[in-house]
């Protein structure tokens, strides 16, 4: 049995007998079956091997391989252009690395909070001015201010 990764490719070789005609007469297939879609990988022959490159399997089979599956896998060669022969059969394991997919299952936009500021009680103040007139603002300029320990302290 061969194992194939499905994200990989795999070269498989295969030796052969040939008797009774040329190998450069040799055409053929590997060939597999996945729900009811037949798959063929043509061969290159070279002296006496049969050769194969197997792409990746996740490139074009768009469904869901499941690791641990088996196919049914066989060998179809062609000679002289009108003689079939099926030198080999085989199953075919498949082999899934670790995948994991991710749906959004909701998206809710966040409101951002914004500091708040509360007032208590407002009160009023009331607040009061004179006005002094030129004359008395004079006067004042001129009184030399009282100290409060009398003359001592005076000048």
């Amino acid at each position: 049995m061969i194992s194939l990764n499905v994200n990989e490719s795999k070269n498989i070789e295969f030796d052969i007998n040939v008797s009774g005609t040329d190998p450069s007469n040799i055409k053929g297939y590997l060939r597999f079956n996945k729900n009811d879609v037949e798959y063929g990988f043509p061969v290159v022959v070279e002296g006496g091997s049969v050769k194969v490159n197997i792409p990746n399997l996740s490139s074009f089979i768009k469904e869901n391989l499941q690791d641990g599956e088996k196919v049914d896998a066989r060998l179809d060669i062609v000679a002289n252009g009108d003689t079939y022969i099926m030198p080999w059969t085989d199953q075919l394991l498949i082999s899934t690395p670790l995948k994991m997919e991710a749906k959004v299952k909701g998206v809710e936009d966040v409101k951002e909070s914004k500091p708040t500021i509360s007032i208590g009680k407002i009160f009023d103040v009331e607040v009061k001015t004179d006005t002094i007139d030129e004359k008395e603002c004079s006067k004042d300029k001129k009184r030399k201010p009282k100290s409060k320990f009398g003359k001592a302290l005076e000048g």
